[in-house]
């Protein structure tokens, strides 16, 4: 069995946050996607963070954002389940990921050549409803009808890694499991 791949959600960088990232890195692989939606604060954390990644041979992922990805030469793009427009993206030669939540943002994903998709949520969180969560039962189905490389996304936690074990699913999005989480 492959180790899993977690990409971590990462609005900024603190010294308590690196070093969980590389304890968690001697363990399993992973990848960032920064999502800070402040535009004043973008350059310069943004390459703190490139300068981070570049030293420790960490893939690094823009959140809905082409030409900064473009112009730090991130690995990919991060496209979220609202960013529905694709035609402009053909023509970016970079890695593109995706959010789903259902079978039409799945379709609209393949349409933007998303070579992992990320099917939220998967445990309770405070950005969604009870009844919007899948839990592993659900997620497994939808996933088992994919075409495509599928990672979980949404409440992944210490408490309900062991729940992780059961999915045929390699890949996490996370958050709260670096930035809350003693390794």
């Amino acid at each position: 069995m492959r180790n899993k791949h977690y990409y971590y959600f990462c609005k900024t960088l603190n010294e308590k946050i690196k070093s969980n990232i590389l304890k968690f890195r001697k363990l399993n692989k992973i990848s960032i996607i920064f999502y800070n939606l402040k535009p004043e604060l973008n350059q310069i954390i943004l390459s703190e963070i490139s300068k981070f990644c570049k030293r420790h041979n960490i893939s690094l992922y823009i959140y809905n954002n082409y030409l900064l990805a473009t112009k730090i030469k991130a690995n990919g793009i991060y496209l979220d389940s609202k960013k529905r427009d694709f035609k402009h993206l053909s023509a970016i030669k970079l890695k593109f990921l995706g959010s789903a939540h259902n079978q039409r943002e799945y379709h609209e994903k393949l349409k933007q050549k998303c070579s992992l998709i990320m099917l939220s949520p998967l445990f309770f969180n405070n950005k969604y409803s009870k009844n919007r969560i899948l839990n592993p039962t659900k997620f497994s189905l939808m996933m088992n009808s994919w075409k495509i490389e599928v990672g979980a996304l949404g409440g992944i936690t210490k408490k309900n890694l062991n729940n992780l074990n059961n999915l045929k699913c390699e890949n996490f999005g996370v958050v709260s499991l670096i930035e809350k989480t003693a390794l």
